[in-house]
């Protein structure tokens, strides 16, 4: 599936798998919320990417020389908080705050939302 060093293999590995992919980006974090709730009220689960150390349940120790961004499922909203999948069979509940925080952390990255269509 990549037989080749890539700079973004997630991306790649969608491409050639033939998963579309729709990709929604912005640098205003309101915007960000903005988009998360409406793709879930939408029905869809979306990832997003956020940064492990600043994720509150990772008992991580924020570091601004450490940073790595991380894929995400949201699966609920309340407008308040936002309830992920990240490597737990359980969601986990955060608070909107938090969850904009930490997706905001990388510019490369700042409030990525992606939703996939069946293969």
């Amino acid at each position: 599936m990549l037989p080749r060093n890539t700079f973004s293999p997630f991306t790649t590995m969608l491409e050639r798998l033939g998963i579309a992919q729709d990709i929604q980006q912005t640098n205003k974090a309101e915007i960000a919320e903005k988009n998360l709730v409406n793709v879930l009220e939408s029905g869809l689960y979306p990832l997003v990417w956020a940064d492990q150390f600043s994720l509150p349940y990772n008992d991580l120790q924020p570091n601004d020389a450490m940073w790595g961004m991380i894929p995400i499922l949201a699966v609920e909203t309340d407008g308040k908080s936002v309830a992920v999948v990240d490597r737990s069979s359980q969601s986990l509940q955060l608070s909107m705050a938090e969850l904009t925080k930490a997706r905001g952390r990388v510019k490369e990255d700042r409030y990525q939302i992606m939703t996939l269509d069946t293969p």
